[in-house]
């Protein structure tokens, strides 16, 4: 369920982020003179991998919340945090930011993270987990041959949520793709 994440558990995502959305961003250029890395994103987004065999590893782990990520890191997030009533603080330096992004950001990991942060459709797993069970995602990383990145923790829900870097700490908007906004439903 969404509504299960509790103040002090570990917010962990699956994968890379971004790479859907610049896959998107290379089809709508019409680029397709592209590097390995490139490519990838243009992959991620043409032919998207629901995590199964991921999805059942996590589930050893008995995660206390869980959502895909396919509205954006940050939209997905919001609709987690919203249901259990908390908040949640990430750390940017853990963000798994996907080479292709990096590549088309030019290298400019503020850019590349906001792509992460806010781009859609990458139908990555985000979950929470008690902290005592921290010692397992490895475990489980391996046998759900995917990466496992824990990425911050959930915060009281006053805190709202927020993006820690090394100059500081700032309040983030959840934003992302939302599939019943119109012109006349902002």
């Amino acid at each position: 369920l969404r509504s299960g994440a509790r103040v002090g558990d570990l917010v962990v995502v699956t994968g890379t982020l971004g790479e859907a959305a610049i896959g998107m961003e290379i089809l709508k250029k019409g680029n397709y003179k592209l590097g390995e890395a490139l490519m990838q994103s243009l992959a991620r987004f043409r032919r998207p991998e629901p995590r199964l065999k991921a999805s059942r590893a996590i589930l050893e782990m008995q995660p206390s919340s869980m959502i895909d990520v396919s509205d954006g890191l940050l939209s997905d997030l919001w609709h987690l945090l919203e249901a259990s009533g908390v908040g949640a603080r990430l750390d940017a330096e853990k963000i798994p930011v996907g080479e292709g992004v990096l590549e088309y950001c030019s290298g400019n990991r503020q850019e590349a993270l906001s792509v992460a942060l806010s781009g859609g459709e990458d139908y990555e797993l985000l979950f929470t987990l008690r902290p005592h069970l921290a010692d397992k995602v490895a475990e489980i990383e391996k046998k759900a041959e995917i990466r496992l990145t824990v990425i911050g923790e959930i915060t009281q829900k006053e805190k709202g949520v927020k993006l820690a870097t090394s100059s500081g700490e700032t309040a983030l908007q959840c934003e992302g793709f939302d599939h019943f906004r119109t012109k006349h439903n902002p």
